[in-house]
């Protein structure tokens, strides 16, 4: 077993006996070997824990190996992060509800309200995201529209902008960097003034 794989707890060759082209599994092998650092230290950003980060890395390998057609995705590396991140969105998604549950305090009804200050700081996000759209190439904005408020596919957004598709996932990734770039500006004045 590869030494990095010991390092991080998986169990490679076991893992590869659910795939069933070897040629394959040679890929997501190469894929681990030269890339699964990073993939852990992605995972820890969004996680926050490196043993979280491990067992998402590690079902996203599975998930690789168990592709009916491999052979379809054209850029493994890309596909495996992005595996990857839904996994994670999806844990993440998961906790946050049972934290909600776990946390709801039916007695309290002044909780329900929200404070003018949040109403303020909510009102100041809508504000900079405004802003943040406006600043955006006209068709970013559209893609992202599009995508996010209408519900159309990437395909579906392609087709209606007359783009290529990937042009679209590009578009939509580089607006909401771009937005979040602007939120993480907008909220390090006040962070480093809370201090």
């Amino acid at each position: 077993m590869d030494q990095r794989a010991g390092e991080a707890g998986i169990d490679l060759e076991g893992v590869a006996e659910l795939a069933q082209d070897s040629a394959h599994t040679a890929q997501v092998a190469t894929l681990f070997r030269e890339h699964n650092r990073s993939l852990v230290r992605f995972l820890m950003t969004k996680l926050r824990s490196w043993q979280e980060a491990q067992d998402v890395a590690q079902e996203a390998y599975v998930r690789m190996l168990q592709l009916d057609a491999p052979d379809k995705v054209s850029f493994l590396r890309a596909f495996l992060f992005k595996t990857a991140s839904n996994i994670a969105f999806d844990r993440l998604k998961s906790s946050r509800r049972r934290g909600q549950i776990s946390e709801l305090n039916f007695f309290e009804p002044e909780t329900c309200e929200p404070s003018t200050e949040q109403n303020e700081l909510q009102r100041e996000a809508v504000r900079l995201l405004s802003i943040s759209l406006q600043e955006l190439p006209l068709t970013y904005r559209q893609a992202l529209w599009l995508r996010r408020v209408e519900g159309l596919s990437c395909a579906q957004v392609a087709e209606h902008l007359q783009i290529p598709e990937r042009t679209v996932r590009h578009y939509i990734a580089e607006a909401l960097v771009y937005c979040r770039v602007r939120f993480d500006r907008a909220a390090a004045p006040v962070a480093g003034g809370a201090r």
